[in-house]
């Protein structure tokens, strides 16, 4: 048995009580856990994990709401990735409260080490391709940080016990009460394929190994997974999906531990063959990558910077539509407005044509759509608009119209998308002499503007750093396209690896 995601997004509930003191809430595409029974009072509760960036008002609001007018004891970390650290420095100097976390997990906590990198080639889906782009620390709550009891006591939670489970990260940790047989995994395993972003989206209760992008060593992460399995639990929560219970949860949890390799290991990666190393001073030694071609992930095309880019305005809805505090998410767009952290980027190439001539080629009705190639559809809707189209997977395809908004023939286009478009966004081209008198400088610049609110996670970063890769490809296919007649591609060259235009 496990929760019911759906009905709990149709009556947008987001809060899960899976004991008289256990609940948990989910934030978008990770959890946190409150314990202590609703109305505990002032340092009587807990909180696990402290979830993703500016996601710390929609925790104090889920606490206010079981205990009200009461701050915890204690804040518990299972360990200290970005998706469970994101509101923690916010949140301990609101409450004023004590942060607890392995002794290997320090560094990460205090501002001594980030984590080895994530590993986006061990496949998966979107979540693990976007995963090079997710922050890796290190963060500093070192003023409220303590290490965990050595005697595995868990402050602020009588009865309950500390459970080093490393793997995924070298200090993690999991929580235990005998009495009942709860589980607190945090993400030694969890309960959604966490690489996918559909099942992430939809949260079908099923069991996994830790997130394979961020899991640093496979081996420590196969003992820990044996050692929860052993305990037979009743009922999980996990940092990731919803909670688990009864005989599913255990048959599913032996059946990971006894075929751990072939269900959680994946067949490439940077830490599948030799681990990252820490010690009490954090990260010492990280193996090196795995060239290109050596099997995961191949590079990736410009219909897959697209879909990445889809990705990461899916995450912001995601993160968004957890988002209820009135008036979030109604700031204006850009032209006036728009806000100083909405990601842009501009890239700028030399081609060897008159400004005139480039600007009159732009203007040119199929020219985005070679430009664009397989990353979107872009076509004339007519009375100065552009409908745009981004192919993206599992029917999440996005489309908006833009109109031009300001032009100077042979020096500037510019344009916006139309109220109401699915990633709103603005952008224009600009036309200069380039130095020396040789050519053209053609510049393209784009701003995306995702759902306001609390939709600053990885997609944030994300956001940033995709669009400096697919501007960069579009202006190199203009320029090839102008100087020599053809766009460049891969996709019909039986002898080419990969697929489509590798960027």
């Amino acid at each position: 048995m496990a929760d019911k995601p759906y009905d709990d997004a149709r009556h947008q509930d987001a809060t899960h009580e899976v004991a008289r003191d256990l609940a948990y809430k989910r934030l978008a595409i990770v959890n946190v856990a409150f314990y202590g029974p609703p109305g505990a009072g002032d340092r009587q509760w807990v909180l696990v994990d402290a979830g993703l960036p500016r996601t710390a008002e929609l925790i104090a609001k889920g606490a206010g709401e079981r205990f009200p007018s009461a701050r915890p004891a204690a804040i518990v970390m299972t360990h200290g990735h970005f998706d469970h650290v994101g509101a923690l420095r916010e949140l301990a100097d609101r409450w004023q409260v004590p942060v607890y976390a392995h002794p290997l997990e320090l560094p990460y906590l205090d501002g001594r080490s980030a984590y080895p990198p994530p590993d986006p080639q061990v496949g998966g889906g979107l979540m693990a391709r976007l995963s090079g782009f997710y922050p890796r620390g290190p963060i500093d709550v070192g003023g409220w940080l303590r290490p965990l009891p050595d005697d595995g006591s868990v402050p602020g939670m009588p009865g309950w016990r500390w459970l080093h489970t490393p793997g995924h990260t070298p200090g993690h940790i999991s929580l235990w009460r005998e009495a009942d047989r709860l589980l607190v995994a945090g993400d030694a395993f969890v309960t959604t394929k966490q690489e996918s972003a559909y099942s992430v989206a939809v949260q079908k209760p099923e069991v996994h190994g830790p997130p394979r992008y961020y899991t640093q060593d496979w081996e420590a992460a196969r003992t820990s997974a044996e050692r929860l399995a052993a305990l037979n639990p009743e009922a999980a929560v996990t940092g990731h999906g919803p909670a688990m219970r009864g005989a599913e949860l255990r048959a599913a949890l032996h059946t990971l531990a006894r075929d751990f390799t072939r269900l959680a290991v994946p067949e490439h990666g940077r830490y599948v063959g030799a681990p990252a190393r820490a010690d009490e001073r954090g990260t010492v030694y990280v193996p090196p990558k795995p060239p290109k071609g050596a099997g995961g992930t191949p590079g990736m095309t410009v219909t897959g910077v697209a879909l990445t880019l889809v990705g990461g305005w899916l995450l912001y809805r995601g993160i968004r539509s957890e988002d209820r505090r009135p008036g979030a998410g109604s700031r204006d767009r850009r032209g006036p407005g728009t806000p100083a952290d909405a990601p842009e980027v501009e890239r700028s190439i030399t081609i060897g044509r008159p400004a005139d001539e480039l600007y009159r080629r732009w203007r040119e009705p199929e020219t985005l759509s070679q430009v664009m190639g397989q990353a979107a559809e872009v076509r004339d809707a007519g009375e100065g608009r552009t409908r745009w189209r981004v192919h993206a997977p599992l029917g999440q395809s996005p489309e908006w119209e833009t109109r031009v908004v300001e032009e100077r023939p042979g020096e500037l286009i510019r344009w916006e998308s139309i109220a109401g478009a699915a990633l709103p966004n603005e952008g224009s081209v600009t036309f200069r002499p380039a130095p020396g008198d040789w050519g053209t400088e053609v510049t393209l610049y784009f701003r995306f503007d995702p759902p306001g609110g609390v939709a600053g996670t990885a997609a944030a970063k994300l956001m940033e750093a995709v669009p400096k890769t697919f501007v960069g490809k579009a202006l190199r296919r203009f320029k090839s396209l102008v100087e020599t007649g053809e766009v460049p591609t891969l996709e019909h060259n039986p002898s080419a690896r990969g697929r489509g235009d590798t960027v």
